[in-house]
């Protein structure tokens, strides 16, 4: 089995080199299949990521505390945002709290807060919801609550980014299957091209007895090692290119993934996809291809 397996590989690699020209469209198929693919696949998941931010930050309903609100007060309110049932958890946000996340929000502009006269931002119970829509319902109960000077949620503006957020991700969607459907049929017709340049090299084959597996089988690690070739290319121009437009535009991407800050999609793995559909494209591509020239 081993000695046969170095064959195939063998003959692959001959064919390779023989076939220069031929081997290097098909190539150049997949690469040009997996960089759109690949693109495609990191704005999708950029624009989910931005939507599971937006919705993150507007399914919070702001309740800001009076300088004056007792213990009592801040306890009964607490108590009446845990059992809402919309509302997922309950944060209490102290003044140093609040002052502290200001920094954090303005660093790029420390100067805003360098003359505030002391503290001015007041306490606040966080409640984060089940449902972001639910925001101004979950608002309304404690509105005119005693200690509550102000309620803030994310508004009309917030519910207008969710949803643009969520068209464009669906849209990225099903672009990236119609790019996936129309990557296969032009790999497929440039491998069969191919194919069909050495079409009397398998005719001879099988009139010699060759069975259908010993021709197929070197077509289809070619068909691999194409789609490995391809899909290395691709991975170096895909985050190459982000990286750039990151530089460019902004930090479309980290060190360590698409929207880290919702903790998905580790850059590893769209590495991962993009080898998997690579080596997928290139082996179906040299199966469907040949069915002709083996009559099964």
């Amino acid at each position: 089995m081993r000695a046969r397996m170095g064959f195939y590989f063998s003959e692959a690699m001959r064919s390779l080199s023989t076939n220069k020209a031929t081997s290097f469209a098909a190539v150049i198929a997949m690469l040009v299949a997996l960089l759109i693919v690949g693109i495609t696949a990191v704005g999708f998941l950029k624009a989910r990521s931005e939507g599971e931010r937006i919705q993150q930050q507007a399914g919070i309903v702001h309740v800001f505390l009076t300088d004056a609100a007792t213990d009592d007060e801040v306890n009964a309110l607490n108590t009446t945002l845990q059992r809402n049932p919309d509302v997922k958890n309950v944060q209490i946000i102290t003044k140093e709290a609040a002052l502290k996340r200001a920094r954090t929000l303005f660093k790029e502009s420390p100067g805003v807060l360098e003359n505030l006269p002391g503290n001015p931002f007041p306490r606040s119970l966080d409640a984060t919801l089940v449902q972001p829509s639910r925001m101004d319902a979950v608002a309304k109960t404690v509105e005119g609550q005693p200690g509550v000077s102000d309620v803030g949620t994310g508004g009309e503006k917030a519910r207008k980014a969710i949803d643009y957020i969520q068209v464009g991700t669906a849209v990225f969607f099903a672009i990236g299957i119609g790019i996936l459907i129309a990557a296969t049929i032009l790999v497929a017709n440039t491998i069969r091209l191919s194919i069909y340049s050495r079409r009397r090299e398998i005719e001879v084959m099988k009139l010699v007895g060759a069975s259908n597996s010993f021709v197929r089988m070197p077509f289809m690690i070619e068909g691999f090692l194409c789609g490995v070739f391809a899909s290395v290319l691709a991975m170096l121009s895909v985050f190459g290119s982000v990286k750039l437009l990151g530089n460019a535009f902004g930090s479309l991407i980290d060190s360590e993934g698409l929207g880290a800050q919702s903790g998905d999609v580790p850059l590893a793995w769209i590495a991962v996809g993009l080898l998997g559909l690579g080596i997928a494209l290139g082996m179906f591509g040299s199966a469907t291809s040949m069915r002709k020239y083996l009559k099964t």
